[in-house]
């Protein structure tokens, strides 16, 4: 037997009983457990009312949007559905003065369904629909004082889980937005 050999034999138990055993109570066993969102709305948050019906009037929030974030967090349900509409959430804010403004939709799990819109609606209709793509829709424009509803559209024949959202208004500064391109169009789409 190779004198290295040797050594290894006559090391390798002195090695495992220099171990110890695993008989210790361990007070931290693993990483730090990450930051988990909590069951309720984030405290900036306005919170969705427990309804379990499509929104046909406006929940009201309370919100006043005069330049300062605001937000609202809720979830599509899939308890009450209507066709291809699975759920449709309503809130009411106010805006005041008048105000450019960016309506954002956040919903990293929205694309379990076909289509999910954020829609911003006055007295007389839509005032603009975004589709979610990539779990956010966006919407910049510049909004009136007055009462507007922010909704949440949720459609799909076949919905099984529900999902959380969050939606924001904020100040709108198109000074910040990317400058047009210079040198005209560079591609001309074909056959759409």
């Amino acid at each position: 037997m190779p004198k290295s050999w040797l050594h290894v034999m006559l090391l390798a138990p002195a090695l495992v009983a220099g171990c110890g055993g695993d008989d210790s109570q361990v007070l931290v066993d693993g990483a730090t457990a990450p930051d988990a969102g909590s069951d309720g709305a984030p405290a900036d948050c306005h919170p969705e009312a427990d309804d379990s019906r499509n929104g046909s009037t406006s929940e009201p929030t309370g919100a006043v949007f005069a330049g300062q974030r605001i937000a609202v967090c809720g979830n599509v349900d899939v308890d009450a559905p209507s066709g291809d509409l699975v759920d449709r959430d309503l809130y009411q804010v106010t805006v005041t003065p008048s105000a450019p403004v960016v309506v954002r939709l956040s919903a990293p799990l929205g694309g379990s369904v076909d289509r999910l819109e954020l829609i911003v609606r006055d007295a007389t209709g839509p005032r603009s629909v975004a589709r979610l793509r990539a779990g956010n829709a966006v919407t910049a424009l510049l909004l009136p004082q007055g009462e507007y509803t922010l909704g949440v559209e949720a459609h799909d024949e076949d919905a099984v889980a529900s999902f959380p959202y969050r939606i924001e208004m904020y100040a709108d500064n198109p000074a910040l937005r990317c400058p047009p391109m210079a040198g005209g169009t560079i591609h001309a789409e074909v056959d759409e």
